[in-house]
């Protein structure tokens, strides 16, 4: 390990072991922990609204049932995005990334995933997406998508922008189309950050993002791959288990 290690502590769907994923608390107990990033995840409603939210469908996170990409705005916010869990989050809606943004902007470097569904119009996601992040001036943020076409379509809609490509299998190849379509970023399975394929991604000069990293066992492989950040569902665990390990987090985005 490099003697002078500081990972960035990215707050995956903002503190999703600590509160509601992708939900206006979770990204509030993001900004109490000061933490420089946090990542979270856009989908287009059926009227086309961005809202945030992970899953095609809202059946594990809320009290609903149905495809996020066929209801409308009025049904999603319906909905409790906070039903399983404790009494003190009930009652929690889903927020659109306006929404997000109007509270938080400035407060983060934004790891912003566009997901969609196989006949989602991602042209429009892209846009609409990167729309909302000029028109709230946010400075730091960086897209990112499983999907290269989808990131092509960011490069369209605002050439400006930092991509990065999320990787679950095939490291090498994977990374070296990401530097091809002109990724600064990829963020990558903990699991596959082994021997030559660290390398392979440091050979492009990519930020390397690590997910996800939420217990000790999981943020010593992290470490020693060496990433530039940390993707946790609890930043609580990773910044108590840096300063045990006398490593210290980058702070600035």
């Amino acid at each position: 390990m490099k003697q002078h290690w500081q990972p960035y502590i990215v707050g995956h769907r903002g503190a999703r072991g600590i509160a509601p994923e992708n939900t206006l608390p979770a990204f509030q107990i993001a900004a109490n922990l000061r933490l420089p990033r946090a990542e979270l995840d856009v989908r287009l409603s059926a009227d086309r609204h961005l809202v945030v939210i992970h899953n095609a469908t809202v059946n594990d996170s809320t009290d609903g049932e149905g495809r996020v990409s066929e209801m409308t705005l009025d049904e999603l916010k319906e909905l409790d995005a906070a039903a399983k869990w404790s009494p003190r989050y009930q009652g929690i809606p889903i927020p659109t990334l306006d929404e997000v943004l109007k509270q938080f902007g400035t407060t983060f470097h934004w790891h912003v995933e566009l997901k969609s569904d196989e006949n989602a119009d991602v042209e429009l996601l892209a846009r609409t997406a990167t729309e909302c992040i000029r028109w709230h001036r946010v400075e730091k943020a960086t897209i990112t998508s499983g999907s290269e076409d989808t990131l092509r379509y960011v490069a369209l809609a605002a050439p400006d922008t930092s991509r990065g490509l999320i990787i679950g299998s095939d490291v090498e190849a994977r990374g070296e189309k990401a530097f091809q379509i002109g990724c600064t970023t990829v963020c990558v399975n903990r699991e596959l950050l082994r021997g030559a394929a660290v390398g392979a991604l440091r050979k492009f000069g990519l930020f390397l993002v690590g997910w996800t990293g939420n217990s000790p066992e999981e943020l010593a492989q992290l470490r020693d791959a060496e990433v530039d950040a940390i993707s946790t569902d609890r930043p609580d665990i990773a910044l108590e288990w840096l300063r045990n390990n006398r490593i210290r987090p980058r702070l600035r985005a």
